[in-house]
């Protein structure tokens, strides 16, 4: 018998979810339909699809910055689709890494400080996350870019500083949406090195991909096909 139940070893848990853009209107467009997945903590998961087929809406579902028109979302046990904005705001901030495909990046700070920032503006921030940013710039091989302003960085070294701040927070959840989309084939192999690493630390990831072979680091692929999901493997 199992020390432990299917409940307390998912992070992730969906239940028919649908996701709904102009409700109840003649252009209302139906982006997600009837989603149910179950994500395990530790998991590395790949979700892929053509472009339009709903990854970005269920990305931002999962981090709390959209909600779903219907259904429920758990995280850790607690319900997030019934959270309001500032639960959902401190509960990003805290537990869950964001690494999106614009960087995220404010152009005219510092790589140090954009690290930083979820802290600063969870009034979380202490010195203590200056010292770990500069080890996490370090880990994703920026060590003396520290006070280089991120407009000054090729699209390879912004999408490692955006990296680095999903490290810094000691994110339980990392969720990456295109994360290799502006990687050369070296530093697309190098990041997954990299998150392959984090995932061991027991850290769950969800990424977006085109990639079939950023799809095929991880330990399941699903494919999302006009707001559907289906297991590829």
């Amino acid at each position: 018998m199992l020390p432990y139940t299917m409940e307390e070893i998912e992070m992730i848990h969906l239940q028919n979810v649908n996701k709904i853009y102009n409700k109840d209107t003649e252009k209302a467009v139906h982006a997600l339909r009837n989603i149910n997945l179950d994500i395990a903590t530790g998991e590395m998961i790949a979700i892929t699809g053509p472009s339009g087929s709903g990854k970005s809406s269920l990305l931002h579902i999962l981090s709390g910055i959209d909600c779903c028109t219907s259904g429920k979302y758990f995280f850790d046990g607690a319900e997030v689709s019934k959270m309001n904005d500032r639960a959902k705001c401190a509960l990003r901030n805290k537990e869950i890494g964001l690494i999106m495909q614009n960087f995220g990046l404010l152009g005219g700070e510092t790589a140090l400080r954009n690290i930083c920032l979820p802290q600063i503006i969870g009034k979380t921030y202490t010195r203590e996350c200056t010292y770990r940013a500069k080890e996490m710039l370090s880990t994703v091989g920026l060590m003396g870019k520290e006070d280089t302003p991120v407009n000054h960085l090729s699209g390879g070294q912004k999408q490692r500083v955006a990296i680095a701040r999903a490290l810094t927070m000691n994110a339980k959840l990392i969720l990456a949406d295109e994360p290799t989309g502006a990687l050369d084939t070296n530093n697309t192999e190098r990041l997954m090195e990299l998150l392959t690493k984090i995932n061991r630390q027991n850290v769950t990831i969800v990424i977006v991909t085109h990639d079939q072979s950023v799809a095929e680091c991880c330990q399941k692929i699903y494919r999302l096909v006009d707001g559907e999901l289906l297991h590829s493997s």
